[in-house]
């Protein structure tokens, strides 16, 4: 003879899948992060320090890498922008950009070499810069600003330390695998609500 079961012990179970559903998803999320290969089109935020000659000043940049380069796990940079923070604002005035001579480390996460380019000042007065850039674990950076227009012409230096962070934006199975288990999540609690509509 078949033992009867009653309603609540299948709902209990149902939960119990749903629960398990969820946190396995979230077990892939982080294992996923983790094992991210770089890629070409990959976007970073790059913080930077300064350390002179005002020492704790913020400012970011949005990379993207290029194609792969040499040695093995370089990628050069197809796109060094938004670079802003306290006092600085290069997308106000940017004319050129030069990014063949950097380079991104898959390994570290750095940046090695030089961005060079010109943009005009906040008066309106030609400038070229150059920032170079030390790969990490040191990771830093001097930028050099030729004040062109000026009468006569200066050169003022800056320098601090930089960190990189992987960009915020999801990948096509991240979010695949969020709204499966939203689906799930969802399939369930309405089995339960049809459940107990039948029960009444």
């Amino acid at each position: 003879m078949r033992r009867y079961q009653a309603p609540s012990n299948r709902l209990g179970r149902h939960r119990q899948w749903a629960r398990a559903l969820a946190i396995a998803s979230v077990l892939l999320l982080s294992m996923g992060a983790r094992a991210h290969a770089t890629t070409t089109g990959d976007q970073f935020i790059v913080i930077f320090t300064e350390i002179s000659p005002t020492p704790g000043l913020l400012a970011t940049a949005d990379i993207t890498l290029g194609t792969p380069a040499a040695p093995p796990g370089f990628f050069s940079l197809s796109g060094f922008s938004a670079i802003s923070g306290a006092g600085v604002c290069f997308t106000c005035g940017l004319l050129t950009e030069n990014l063949s001579a950097v380079s991104f480390n898959s390994g570290t996460f750095g940046l090695t070499g030089d961005v060079t380019g010109s943009f005009l000042g906040g008066a309106g007065g030609l400038h070229t810069f150059d920032l170079a850039l030390a790969d990490l674990p040191g990771g830093t950076w001097l930028f050099t600003n030729n004040h062109l227009d000026a009468i006569p012409p200066f050169t003022d230096f800056n320098s601090g330390t930089y960190s990189t962070e992987v960009a915020p934006t999801p990948e096509p199975a991240t979010l695949i695998l969020c709204g499966s288990t939203l689906a799930g999540l969802t399939l369930s609690g309405w089995k339960r609500r049809g459940r107990s509509r039948g029960s009444n």
